[in-house]
């Protein structure tokens, strides 16, 4: 099979590793990954959509047109690891995966230009900033504004490897397939006094846990999904322990597997913040940060358990939603999207920790996978 990139897609993760770039900062990967497309023959290639994004559109002939997905963005992660292609960027590392999910992305464009593809249209999007959730958001905001020549989607799909999952299983869910979330910021500002006459203090910090155990208790209204409600950062004060603090800042995490659950929570906790604040006669500030949707598929399970079968590869459906967020979720404000997960190993490294690295055999793999499902999906 012929190799149009001039290079095999385990050394194009290599070098996307040894290069990462945090969120927002990812030119460099970019301009690699535009390079790559512009490798390929009748490929167009935009720049800088949303962000630092890169789209590539190229099509083979009548048929419907499936987009895949992938991340040009790494994390502040100081890497652990004695591997050649190990970052040589300090404090920054793939730790995330995204270099394998775009090697994994333009191996399923190796495919198809190597199996002569005549149906369709496929569209090759590489986003900025998943991980601060700005960067899908951007693009399609972009797409909306922007007159970009793409066709419209039949269906655009997406890959993340899981830890602790059978190496190279796939991982498949109707419905929800990993929560939403948001950041919460309540600012509390009081009145300080002496600690020897805190009755003549309005104190936030007593506020601030009166929000937290208010918080802590909104995931019960619905029982029938998952919710959750964590506790992220409380700072008041400063170290005299003769004066109560003036403000206080409380961060909170809300997730949810239901859109309007999750938008439920967040209102009602900057309500009852305003309440309790008013009530002890304080002040308070509510905003709210790195929203993510849930990333809910849509109705190509049956699609993708094909996909699977004629690329042999393993499939688990999953009966519960992952609880961590993605902004892939922005997509589907924008097309039929579909979500599913790639094991990476019963003993791998969690995602983000320091010694995280991608497995390569996970590149053809997940390439092969995309490549079945652009087929099923242009028939």
């Amino acid at each position: 099979m012929g190799n149009i990139f001039g290079c095999s897609t385990k050394e194009i993760r290599h070098k996307l590793h040894r290069n990462p770039e945090i969120s927002g900062s990812e030119d460099q990967t970019a301009a690699y990954i535009a390079g790559l497309l512009g490798k390929v023959s009748d490929m167009t290639v935009y720049r800088d959509i949303g962000m630092h994004g890169v789209i590539g559109v190229k099509r083979y002939g009548e048929g419907p047109a499936v987009g895949f997905r992938a991340e040009l963005d790494a994390l502040p992660v100081e890497e652990e690891s004695d591997a050649d292609h190990k970052s040589q960027n300090e404090g920054i590392s793939h730790a995330c995966g995204h270099d394998g999910h775009m090697a994994m992305v333009l191996q399923a464009l190796q495919n198809l230009e190597n199996a002569k593809t005549k149906r369709g249209t496929a569209v090759f999007f590489f986003q900025s900033a998943e991980e601060t959730g700005e960067g899908a958001e951007a693009m399609i905001g972009a797409l909306t504004e922007k007159d970009l020549d793409i066709p419209e989607l039949k269906a655009c799909l997406a890959l993340h490897n899981i830890p602790g999952e059978e190496k190279g299983i796939m991982v498949l869910r109707r419905g929800t397939f990993a929560c939403g979330s948001s950041g919460i910021e309540v600012t509390v500002t009081g009145r300080t006094a002496h600690a020897a006459h805190p009755e003549d203090a309005v104190n936030p910090l007593n506020v601030s846990v009166k929000i937290i155990s208010y918080a802590e208790d909104l995931p019960k209204d619905r029982e029938d999904i998952f919710s959750l409600s964590t506790s992220i950062a409380l700072k008041a004060g400063e170290r005299t322990f003769g004066t109560t603090p003036k403000k206080a800042v409380l961060l909170l995490t809300v997730r949810s597997e239901d859109k309007a659950h999750l938008k439920k929570m967040m209102d009602c906790i900057g309500a009852e913040a305003n309440i309790l604040s008013r009530e002890a006669g304080a002040n308070s500030e509510t905003e709210y940060h790195e929203y993510f949707p849930p990333t809910v598929n849509d109705d190509f399970f049956e699609a993708a358990r094909e996909a699977c079968e004629k690329a042999g590869l393993k499939t688990e459906d999953k009966d519960h939603p992952f609880r961590w967020s993605e902004d892939f979720a922005w997509f589907s404000e924008k097309y039929p999207t579909f979500y599913a997960g790639i094991g990476s190993g019963l003993n791998q490294p969690a995602l983000h920790a320091p010694d995280f690295d991608f497995p390569d055999e996970l590149i053809e793999k997940g390439g092969n996978y995309y490549a079945e499902m652009y087929k099923i999906l242009t028939r």
